[in-house]
């Protein structure tokens, strides 16, 4: 384990989809050689704090084996926090190497509205933040990146940060240049850092209906690489219409505008660790300790 990197955190509350954020989580943990943090959260205002505590304590128990049960190197532990929802996210999002978020369902459709603490923690967090779809068992030619390419000075970051995804789920790359620009152009400029001989990339003109066009490919793993400023982007996938919406297997990469680096290490087998079996953390609001 590198001690040097902060950990992956993940939230989990017992929802199928937010154990598939940790099986989707796990693997950027490993590639970092970092732990995976399984991280609950409990109103302080619950009518039964305590038994709100023993059953988040039991539903990480069963979440903890569950990620170690589909990946016994990696390295993984829990916590409870007793805190505001919207507060806990946004403190992880400021200590985190990457913070991970279910995409429930309705989150995004017109069915309900956008989810307050999702949106407070994709705009202010200081850390990269990932929305993670349902992703099932693609063949190995269904897995896309997409990286959104604006016209900020952070294009090489974004682009750095797709090439990372794709590698490590073994991916193709679609590029989405700035509007007016020539793909191409982008596309050459961007290679000069790191021409991704080893992936398959395609060069695509910008789009204004993003989520439109991943829905074209409903069926296919995507994740999607944005900066976090992007807000006309984030708008769109987001509050996806009631006809396209946003595709459930896609999740989203949104990267901090003051990242300047998303460099990873290569990917290691963790190897001499011994689990962390210990029981989950409660923390008090404000408390200090991991």
């Amino acid at each position: 384990m590198n001690e040097f990197i902060s950990p992956v955190v993940v939230g989990v509350d017992g929802s199928a989809a937010s154990l598939e954020a940790a099986l989707w989580a796990v693997d950027e943990a490993m590639t970092r050689n970092t732990w995976l943090v399984l991280s609950s959260v409990v109103d302080p205002r619950d009518s039964d704090l305590s038994a709100r505590l023993t059953s988040a304590r039991r539903m990480l128990c069963s979440a903890k084996a569950f990620v170690q049960d589909a990946k016994p190197r990696a390295m993984v532990r829990a916590e409870v926090l007793v805190d505001d929802e919207a507060h806990a996210w946004l403190q992880h999002g400021r200590t985190a190497s990457l913070l991970c978020l279910a995409r429930h369902a309705g989150f995004g459709s017109g069915d309900s509205p956008r989810c307050p603490p999702v949106a407070d923690v994709v705009r202010w967090a200081e850390v990269p933040v990932a929305l993670v779809g349902r992703h099932p068992a693609p063949r190995p030619d269904d897995r896309w990146v997409v990286v959104v390419i604006d016209a900020s000075t952070h294009a090489g970051t974004l682009w750095a940060a797709a090439l990372a995804e794709a590698r490590m789920r073994a991916a193709a790359v679609m590029m989405l240049a700035p509007p007016g620009v020539s793909p191409d152009d982008v596309q050459e400029e961007l290679e000069r850092s790191d021409p991704g001989d080893d992936l398959e990339v395609w060069a695509m003109p910008w789009t204004d209906d993003l989520s439109g066009l991943l829905a074209q490919a409903n069926g296919h793993e995507q994740v999607v690489v944005i900066n976090s400023a992007a807000g006309a982007v984030l708008d769109n996938l987001l509050d996806a219409g009631h006809d396209s919406g946003l595709p459930v297997d896609c999740s989203v990469l949104m990267m901090p505008c003051d990242i300047t680096s998303c460099s990873r290490p290569a990917h290691q087998h963790i190897e001499g660790h011994p689990f962390y079996c210990s029981t989950p953390v409660v923390r008090e609001p404000g408390a200090a300790g991991s």
